[in-house]
Order: C-alpha cells, then structure tokens, then sequence
C-alpha cells in the first residue's frame, strides 16, 4: 500500500510539473555540462526513440563475489537504446568493461531468456531484448557494426540535451533522451509493475509531452555498493533534473496550473530571490524526494533528490544562480 501511495504521489507531482509550461517560447539551448564521451559516441544507424548514456570518471567495480570469482569486473560505461519496433518497441545496449575477461565474467552473470540475444565483443557485450523488426535491425546493426555518432545522428534529442545546465554544474554521471510517441507510451503501460506506473505513462500521453531530457549527478564517482541501499545513494549525492516540452500552447497550461497547484496542495516558494514549486514526494524505501519545479515557454525543468539541500543545489545549476 505505503508503495502504491509513493508512487501516486510521485505521479501527481509529474503531472503538475507539466501543467507548469505557462509561456510560448523557450530558453535557448546552452553548451551543457554532458558526459565525457558523448557527443562522440556510437549508435545504430536506425531511428531512436530513446537513448541513454552513462559513464563517469572511473569505471563500476561489480563484486566478483557475487558470481564466485577472484576478481570484480570494472564497468567503463553503459549505454542503451529505444528503437520503434513494429507497434511497440526494442531495446538495445552495450555495456563496455575495462578488459575481455571482465566483459566474459559479466555476460555469464545475465539470465538466459528467450526475448535476450547477447554478443560478446572484446571488452564490449550487446544486447537487445523484445521482437519484432526493431530487434532484428538491432541485431542486424550491432552484427555489421552499422553506428554513427550520436551527436550527427539524432539533432531534435542533441538540442534538448544542451538544454541541461552549464557550468557550474558537474558533469552528470548520465543522460538519457526519450520521445512519448504511442508506441513507446504502449511499451511503457506494457511492462509497467502496477496500475500506478500505467497511470504515469497515461499522464504522459495525456500531457502530450513530446519529448524529454533527464541527467543523472552524484558528488563521487559511484560504486556498486552506493546503488544497493538507500542510505548510499543518498550518501553519493545523487540527484536528477528533467526537461520535457509539451505541444500545449503556454495560455492553455496556464489556464489548468492554479486548480491544479491548489488540489495537489504543491507550495510556492523562492530560491534565491527567484519563484519555484516545491513538493516533498513518498519515495517507496519510506523517505522522500524533494522536488523544485521552474519552467520557461514551453518547456518545464524539474529538479530532485533525497535530499533537500542537493535539491537546491541542482536547482541553482538549472536557473543559472550563483
């Protein structure tokens, strides 16, 4: 129950922050802090719906304990891809590790399914989970090694990612990209756990959010054992800011904001001298997340955290506060 609630709440104040895109023109895009590696990075030769990217300044140690072996695999980066296939969608990836044998010892930790196929390369193992002709360009794009550079390939999700800040924001551990065309809403209420998540995905496609922008930041380079417990990831720091852009004319959201701020009971504040929403959201570990929301024309900006502080903090990098 206390986690149905948790991600209602989570819900609402997502559904809000797209009800805050009041004006008709957004900022312009900026040189934004990005992940090192990035605008050179490889992608299919193929439509994305989706993408995402991470690597940070020193590679992931996996304990090697948990599979029996003498060593702990070091993963280098990850990056995954959502691609239209038939009605619905596929998913590809490639994680990279530091050395051949910690690629072999990872790959033999995935579960054997029939809708994974996997590809050992070098220091690199392919994936791509789902059917359809989206798998088979995948498979057929990673077997020819069919890639172009992300930053060429894809302008529309480029431009949106250089709408994250600048200095002197640190550059994010990771970024991701994704349109809210049907077929991936359909996807998304597909493998969704419960009817919260389906509601999530309905708001979206309700909200006719286009598309969106995430970055992912963390005060330290992470390690395995950050992302198993709360404590640790609250501990690292970490935090994320999300953009999306709505078709909706600003006059129409503005319309809908103040019923909307008023049931949801979301609390108007400022920071730094410069007006914001604010709601504390349930989290299903049982803490919360703490969340600012701003928005320029069409495009709203939402930044959160654990901690209220960090959110503050991702919130100064958003609005440009020194």
């Amino acid at each position: 129950m206390k986690t149905v609630f948790a991600r209602n709440s989570i819900l609402a104040v997502i559904v809000l922050a797209v009800l805050l895109l009041a004006a008709c023109s957004g900022p312009k895009a900026q040189v934004a802090q990005l992940p090192e590696g990035l605008a050179s990075a490889m992608v299919p030769d193929m439509p994305l719906d989706g993408y995402l990217f991470a690597r940070q300044s020193q590679p992931i140690t996996v304990p090697g304990a948990f599979a029996g072996l003498p060593f702990d695999p070091a993963i280098q980066s990850v990056e995954a891809w959502l691609v239209p296939s038939d009605s619905t969608e596929a998913v590809g990836a490639v994680v990279t590790l530091a050395a051949q044998r910690d690629a072999e010892a990872l790959l033999a930790m995935f579960p054997r399914r029939d809708d994974l196929w996997t590809q050992l390369a070098g220091s690199n193992i392919f994936l791509v989970w789902g059917s359809g002709s989206g798998a088979d360009n995948l498979k057929k794009a990673i077997q020819a090694r069919q890639f172009v550079s992300f930053g060429e390939a894809d302008k529309n999700a480029w431009e949106m990612l250089q709408r994250l800040p600048g200095p002197p924001a640190t550059k994010p551990l990771a970024v991701a990209f994704v349109r809210m065309e049907d077929r991936v809403i359909r996807f998304f209420q597909k493998n969704s756990r419960g009817n919260s998540d389906q509601g999530m995905a309905s708001a979206l496609q309700l909200s006719k959010v286009k598309i969106a922008a995430a970055a992912f930041y963390s005060n330290k380079p992470l390690q395995a054992a950050d992302l198993l417990s709360p404590a640790g990831l609250k501990d690292a720091g970490i935090g994320g800011i999300v953009i999306a852009k709505s078709s909706y004319p600003g006059f129409v959201i503005s319309a809908a904001l103040g019923p909307a701020a008023s049931r949801l009971n979301v609390q108007k504040t400022e920071v730094d001298g410069r007006t914001a929403y604010y709601a504390a959201a349930g989290a299903p570990n049982g803490g919360k997340v703490h969340i600012y929301f701003g928005n320029s024309g069409s495009y709203v900006y939402a930044e959160g955290s654990a901690d209220l502080a960090r959110t503050q903090e991702l919130h100064r990098w958003m609005w440009g506060s020194k």
